[in-house]
């Protein structure tokens, strides 16, 4: 779910939900990128770097 392009609503309070930015690495061109759809298929490889980086920040 993309929370600043498709905004959320929640009737319970069941789910939180989070936003945070993903990491940037050195070698991704600059984009404002958060899922595969934003971006072209040549280029998916590095959105998924960016989420491997995520790893130890969210631990």
């Amino acid at each position: 779910m993309n929370m600043r392009r498709d905004g959320v609503h929640v009737p319970k309070k069941e789910f939180m939900f989070l936003s945070f930015s993903l990491p940037k690495p050195d070698d991704l061109p600059d984009h404002d990128a958060e899922a595969t759809v934003d971006i072209p298929h040549e280029k998916v490889g590095y959105l998924k770097v960016a989420y491997d980086l995520l790893q130890e920040p969210i631990k």
